[in-house]
């Protein structure tokens, strides 16, 4: 409790990071650049798969053949065939990433079934959505039918549905491996094609982990035109060999734009990529292994929380600097997100944007903090040595640096003087009380103001004794020249009061000076309740002992302070006086001009 009361602002700033770190990690309002940063990190194209290859219905297949709404069935019956004219270099498997719903031409349909059922042909089916709706007014989306292949073709091949799935900012990130279709499971277009191969080919192929009705996240392997295309007029016109398809796995798919059979790829952001290529992709994931699914969303948000917290703890440490702090922020983003980077090869999909941008608010609001405070501190340092010296004088020293306020106790050279009036005590017992009051006001205003005019200190008021220093706590030029006019000016400000102080109270002041330099230790001085800026030492003590022996409107200076001001101002010796808990004698000067 006690940690709780003395870092308050800390403990508040590092609850509101977390709850709103938990809100946006709940209502997923940041998911489109959260996918985008995910994507940056995770999405690295690698090397496709040799054995992988498109044949494609591009601008070239369309110019031979005419526009596509017009091919007869027998164009791909005819390429079929010519892919397993012979057992030694056919495909293991082809894909045919075309939709052949409803019968045509009897014999264009019985001539493409005959050629699929040459070797292992995979065909696409569509699944046809709709919106479930529940009593309490909640709904999901179902499948409510299903465009098969045509009979004929759906007897001699297999068939997987072919739908992508989009995420909110429409690029293509997921897939999904298998549907329910009132209690039959209809596997995926790729995901089929993937297991087909894999069995043909005698490789070890495994389930994915998935979530959400078989959906996960796939790693692309290539941009758009990495894998190798080949025109399918090309094909047919014998211009590519038989032996360049042997064993591989063949997709044949649209691949010209007026097809608009083009997505969004998580991996080639600003340039589209067909169907075909997506499910290549898809396809050589699953045969890899690179597919992840999401952290469950109560460990997710364990796991953000979690890594917020420890990485605020460091970066609101009270000993750390403003540099040390921005690097522990960079350091713990850099981390987090290599992390990310990790956990999505290792299968898991990971928060990307929330975590590192409450970091960043989190290193803001601590910098804003932190602002507030200095201010609040400045302003603290400002009133109190307000007190001392001319606010204008404090201006500078907070503009200059705080360093030059040197509050720590340091040995340092000063001028002091004391200033009191004489004969205050009989003053006391004559006047009423607040006309003692208003004289003291009047006369410590007066002197108040005539150190500030010349930027001394006012250390402090003893009754109606005034301390005063200079060269503390910040460094002058000729500061005891500055004391020691200051002191003159007293005396006559004083005398000028005096006119006024007959007028008003029947009575005059006079005030006695002391002055003094040498070393001294200024300082803050005190206890955890009660501090108070002054300076302690033997050079104090002269000088209020110097202070105690003056007449009224009098300054006696020490022999010290004559000697360093010798030629300057008209002095006149004294004597050598005994002071109270001294020893010698100090030889004193009187400042007269």
């Amino acid at each position: 409790m006690a940690f709780l009361r003395k870092r308050w602002q800390e403990v508040s700033c590092v609850a509101f990071i977390l709850l709103l770190g938990f809100i946006l990690q709940k209502t997923e309002v940041l998911y489109t650049f959260d996918r985008l940063l995910l994507d940056g990190l995770c999405q690295w194209p690698s090397e496709t798969d040799y054995n992988i290859k498109i044949i494609a219905i591009d601008e070239k297949a369309l110019e031979t053949y005419g526009p596509y709404s017009s091919w007869s069935r027998e164009i791909m019956a005819e390429l079929l065939e010519w892919l397993y004219a012979e057992e030694e270099t056919a495909p293991a498997v082809t894909a045919l990433d075309i939709i052949y719903t409803g019968e045509t031409s009897p014999e264009a349909d019985e001539r493409l079934a005959q050629a699929a059922s040459l070797g292992v042909v995979v065909t696409g089916a569509n699944l046809i959505y709709g919106v479930e709706s529940y009593d309490d007014y909640t709904y999901s989306e179902v499948v409510t039918g299903v465009e098969y292949p045509y009979e004929a073709l759906l007897q001699v091949s297999q068939y997987g549905f072919s739908n992508t799935v989009q995420d909110q900012d429409g690029y293509i990130r997921r897939t999904m491996i298998r549907e329910s279709v009132g209690g039959e499971q209809i596997e995926s277009f790729a995901y089929l094609t993937a297991r087909l191969y894999a069995e043909e080919k005698g490789l070890s192929f495994s389930e994915p982990a998935t979530y959400d009705r078989g959906s996960l996240y796939f790693t692309y392997t290539g941009k758009s035109g990495d894998y190798e295309v080949l025109s399918l007029s090309d094909v047919l016109s014998g211009s590519i060999p038989h032996q360049a398809f042997a064993g591989c796995l063949v997709l044949v798919g649209a691949y010209a734009p007026g097809m608009m059979d083009y997505y969004q790829a998580a991996s080639s952001r600003g340039q589209l990529m067909y169907g075909v290529e997506v499910n290549a992709n898809i396809i050589q994931a699953l045969l890899e292994g690179k597919t992840a699914v999401p952290l469950a969303s109560a460990a997710g948000m364990l796991l953000v929380l979690g890594v917020l917290l420890v990485i605020n703890l460091l970066l609101w440490r009270k000993k750390n600097t403003l540099v040390r702090a921005a690097l522990i922020g960079l350091a713990g983003i850099c981390a987090y997100l290599a992390g990310v980077a990790w956990a999505w090869r290792m299968g898991l999909v990971l928060p990307a944007l929330v975590p590192p941008l409450l970091i960043i608010l989190s290193f803001l609001l601590r910098l804003s903090l932190g602002y507030v405070v200095e201010k609040l501190r400045r302003r603290q340092i400002f009133d109190t040595f307000s007190r001392y010296m001319a606010p204008q004088f404090v201006r500078d020293i907070l503009k200059d640096g705080e360093e030059r306020l040197s509050t720590g106790g340091v040995d340092r050279q000063i001028a002091v003087f004391f200033s009191d009036i004489r004969g205050f005590t009989s003053l006391s017992e004559e006047l009423e009380a607040w006309q003692v009051t208003e004289l003291l006001n009047r006369y410590l205003s007066l002197v108040t103001e005539v150190v500030f005019r010349n930027e001394g200190t006012v250390d402090k008021f003893i009754g109606d004794a005034v301390m005063v220093l200079f060269n503390a706590p910040v460094e002058q030029e000729d500061y005891l020249y500055r004391a020691a006019t200051t002191a003159k000016e007293i005396i006559a400000e004083v005398q000028k009061l005096n006119g006024q102080m007959e007028e008003e109270f029947g009575c005059s002041l006079g005030c006695g000076i002391g002055l003094h330099c040498g070393h001294a230790v200024v300082g803050s001085f005190g206890g955890p309740s009660r501090m108070d800026y002054t300076a302690v030492g033997d050079t104090v003590n002269v000088a209020s002992r110097l202070e105690g022996l003056a007449p009224a409107n009098t300054i006696y200076m020490s022999e010290d302070a004559y000697l360093a001001l010798e030629g300057r101002l008209e002095a006149s010796p004294v004597g050598e006086l005994e002071l109270k808990g001294k020893k010698q004698k100090l030889m004193v000067y009187e400042i007269r001009g």
